[in-house]
């Protein structure tokens, strides 16, 4: 019975594991791309924002980041389109407005 009972348990442990595992990869990530931008390592910064791809897939953050990488690499056309994907998966009203104000 006790062993019935550890199951249950076990893979609530292992759940939130892989859970908080999963959060300090993208937190990882989110540091290494944001010291690349700050350092003017553009292209580093494209790099590191690959690991938020989810196979893919392609979330609105890192829709954001990479318009933002490619806008300072000269890339317009390709920072205008990813951007404007990405203003398009906001569910944020506030965000989409301070979003429009910064890509119209």
């Amino acid at each position: 019975m006790i062993k019935l009972l550890l199951i249950p348990i076990m893979l609530g442990v292992l759940f939130a594991w892989l859970v908080v595992r999963r959060i300090a990869i993208r937190l990882r990530t989110l540091k290494a791309q944001l010291a690349a931008y700050r350092r003017g390592d553009y292209e580093g910064q494209l790099k590191a924002i690959e690991a938020f791809r989810v196979g893919k897939s392609e979330p609105g953050h890192y829709l954001f980041f990479r318009g933002s990488a490619c806008y300072q690499l000269g890339r317009l056309q390709e920072a205008e389109q990813a951007l404007r994907r990405s203003l398009a998966m906001e569910t944020n009203a506030q965000r989409v407005a301070e979003m429009n104000l910064a890509v119209y």
